[in-house]
């Protein structure tokens, strides 16, 4: 509902029944019934839908985007691809790495797919909105695959965000993966310091104009609700790794006793 409701507040107004307020209501019922690569689908009929009563070319070019960047999310992760919404809406918040922290923790190594496809959204996203009235002016010059070059493919904050969160989720999964005691938390603190530090370097030698103090405020708020997920899940990830070594190995059977896990091999 928050995603289907921000989209139509963003976009919403050109077309009148799209804009109704029951329409976002509607989608949200539907997503009750369906996966999350149907909701991403959704996300971007309901948005290229919108953007068309603004600009016939906004709504083509984004919809060619939804389709690449979709299929490109579904390449990764089919069960979660359309996951990659949180980012975006995240961001809005201040909390665009709440998303790779619970990729990194809970989901596969295949998740940075996602991620990245949602750090893609966010800035094209927002440049969109930035130049909303310039591309709804049909005497304007300004098009919409001009806001993509110069705000999304030419702008070197969009790279360094891109690197710090992808960067966090692989962070966050590797250490996750090691097998001692309180992995997650290290892994928390770890997938931190490395965003931090890349968006602090994005400042000092690209000029990202990336504010800093949000950066920290959004970090520190990410570490609080870390530590929440962290000590609920204090066993650490086993069961993943015992899950995905099967997928990749089904010649071998995992055990579990305590705190060790031996693999057997199972002969023909």
């Amino acid at each position: 509902l928050i995603l289907f409701s921000q989209l139509n507040k963003l976009f919403g107004g050109s077309i009148a029944i799209l804009s109704k307020g029951f329409v976002p209501v509607f989608f949200a019922i539907v997503s009750i019934f369906v996966n999350f690569a149907t909701i991403g689908v959704l996300a971007i009929i309901y948005a290229t839908a919108l953007m068309l009563g603004t600009s016939w070319i906004l709504a083509l070019v984004t919809a060619v985007l939804g389709v690449f960047l979709m299929g490109t999310a579904l390449y990764f992760n089919r069960k979660s691809a359309g996951l990659f919404w949180a980012v975006p809406l995240l961001s809005k918040l201040g909390m665009p790495y709440i998303a790779p922290l619970s990729m990194g923790m809970f989901g596969p190594i295949t998740s940075v797919g996602g991620i990245a496809v949602g750090c893609f959204v966010t800035y094209y996203l927002k440049a969109i909105i930035g130049y909303l009235p310039n591309l709804a002016d049909e005497e304007s010059t300004v098009t919409a695959l001009d806001v993509l070059n110069e705000q999304v493919l030419s702008n070197s904050a969009f790279y360094v965000f891109l690197i710090a969160m992808v960067m966090m989720t692989v962070v966050v999964y590797i250490v996750g993966t090691i097998r001692v005691q309180w992995n997650k938390i290290y892994a928390l603190v770890l997938g931190l310091v490395v965003e931090v530090l890349i968006q602090f370097a994005g400042v000092l030698f690209f000029n990202t104009g990336e504010n800093m103090g949000q950066v920290m405020l959004g970090t520190l708020f990410t570490l609080i609700l870390g530590l929440l997920m962290a000590l609920l899940g204090s066993e650490g990830n086993y069961n993943r790794i015992e899950k995905e070594f099967l997928g990749t190995y089904p010649h071998f059977q995992f055990c579990r006793r305590g705190e060790h896990c031996a693999a057997l091999l199972m002969m023909p």
